[in-house]
Order: structure tokens, then sequence, then C-alpha cells
């Protein structure tokens, strides 16, 4: 069992454009747009961005420093995470909180672990093919724990693997 606090930004373009998703086929991981700061507060500023003209972000969820899981945008809603709309209609962003030195904690890592699991079995993903960081995508340096240490990506999906 997870547990996911909701905590659903404000309808707008530049971060929840209201949008329905037809069918989610991938997740999308990321992260968090500002360094060693909680979950909470990257949410509250996805939600500030609502007043911008040229910044368009948002996830699904967020996953704080000390693995609070929050969600900020429904799943049957499009989040502006990829900057691609084809992507963007079609999966979960989530998005993970990293300390000053770019490390995911113990405790993210595990709610990360428990999130991606619940979601590939909800809706009958493949982890192997269906769990995704933004870079395989975009090639975007993201999540930048994962892209700089390719090793513990690959040992976080065989460990999702053995629990589906």
């Amino acid at each position: 069992m997870i547990n996911v606090s909701s905590r659903i930004i404000n309808i707008s373009e530049n971060t929840r454009p209201n949008e329905k998703i037809d069918k989610i086929f991938k997740i999308i991981l990321h992260h968090a747009p500002i360094k060693n700061k909680s979950g909470i507060k990257n949410r509250n500023y996805i939600n500030s961005l609502t007043n911008q003209d040229d910044i368009f972000c948002s996830y699904h969820y967020i996953i704080g420093l000390n693995g609070e899981i929050i969600n900020i945008i429904p799943e049957n809603e499009i989040a502006i995470h990829t900057g691609i709309l084809e992507f963007d209609k079609h999966s979960l962003g989530v998005c993970i909180c990293y300390n000053e030195n770019n490390k995911i904690s113990e405790k993210t890592m595990l709610s990360l672990e428990k999130l991606s699991i619940h979601l590939i079995r909800k809706y009958s993903l493949d982890a192997t093919y269906d769990l995704i960081r933004c870079y395989d995508i975009i090639n975007r340096r993201s999540p930048l724990f994962f892209v700089d240490n390719p090793y513990y990506y690959l040992e976080f999906k065989e460990k999702i693997k053995m629990y589906l």
C-alpha cells in the first residue's frame, strides 16, 4: 500500500491544461525543478507558474526528499512534463526530489519503487520498456541521479521487475 497526498494544482495553460489523457503508455521519470527542496515546495513552485508566460512545467506526482508522494495532477489529465505533446498525452510524469549533491535519499527511492510498481500494475505496463527517464526521450539530463549513474537506474528497474 502506498501513501499518497493529493495536492492538486490550479488549472493553467502553463501547468495543468485540463485536457484528458487518452491512454497511458509510459511512466516518465524527471528530477525536481528546485534542487534540495521538499516535495511541497516544488509543488508550490509549479503551481506558481500559472503567472508565467514562458515556463511550462508539471508532473502527476512529486516524490519528496523524505519519501512523501504528492499527487499534483489527476492521472486522467495531461501534465506538461516532456514538452512533447504526443508523450505528454500518453504518459504519467513522476518528479523526484534530490539533494545538493544530486543524490536521491533512501526514503525517496523506496517511495519511487512503490509508486512505480503501483502504476505499472494499474496500467498493465512493462517495467523494461514503459518506465523510462526523461533523458531517454529528449536527451535532457533528467533525472540527474539516474542519468549520471546509469548503473543505479538499471538496478532500480531490475528491482521493480522482481516485484511484478
